[in-house]
């Protein structure tokens, strides 16, 4: 049990913590906000993945597969989201009090896992670990969710404090700026790259 959970543990950190849009959302509104402003943002990423790992256990990433229509236009909608919150982080003043309404909020990450696509696949590549496959026992999947959130919430608190490190490094207006406009550029380019991915290669 204890080496099937760290294997579940292992391959949560790989999939929820590699390099892609929520990370690297987490580590520009860190940089750019601090982590105490970020906070909320991270919650809305976690409560997000809760909520799809539930609908998971539920059996919606099957009905997703089934219907590549309605996946399509979670695709859509979730790089058309990106692109919002890279907005957000790009757009916001050069000052450094920035206005509370300028900070990417709890909403902001709810909404953003629950249309992301990708979100969905991750659980369902963890739900049919052998642990979860060969027991069907509803303690073992408790076990096994609260092993996913929990890796879930580390990973993704650890891109918000690496982006929360960048923020004393651009101290001064036209670096703090900069950053922004790197980071808006950069989840830019990912959500360009999914819509081409979606449109053109799916």
């Amino acid at each position: 049990m204890l080496e099937s959970l760290a294997t579940l543990a292992a391959a949560s950190a790989l999939l929820l913590g590699s390099p892609g849009p929520v990370p690297v959302a987490l580590a520009a509104t860190g940089a750019s906000f601090g982590f105490r402003k970020s906070a909320p943002f991270l919650l809305g990423i976690i409560s997000g993945l809760s909520v799809v790992l539930c609908a998971t256990l539920f059996g919606l990433s099957i009905l997703l597969k089934q219907f590549p229509a309605i996946t399509f236009t979670l695709q859509i909608l979730s790089c058309l989201y990106l692109l919002y919150i890279a907005y957000k982080i790009g757009a916001v003043s050069s000052t450094i009090q920035q206005r509370a309404s300028e900070v990417p909020g709890y909403r902001t990450g709810f909404i953003f896992n629950i249309i992301n696509p990708k979100a969905y696949a991750a659980m369902l590549t963890l739900l049919s670990q052998p642990l979860l496959v060969s027991n069907d026992s509803i303690t073992v999947l408790l076990i096994a969710s609260t092993c996913i959130l929990l890796v879930g919430l580390l990973v993704d608190t650890l891109w918000l404090v690496l982006g929360g490190t960048l923020k004393p490094v651009f101290n001064k207006g036209n670096q703090q700026r900069v950053i922004r406009i790197v980071f808006a550029l950069l989840i830019s380019s990912l959500a360009f790259y999914g819509l081409l991915k979606v449109i053109i290669f799916d």
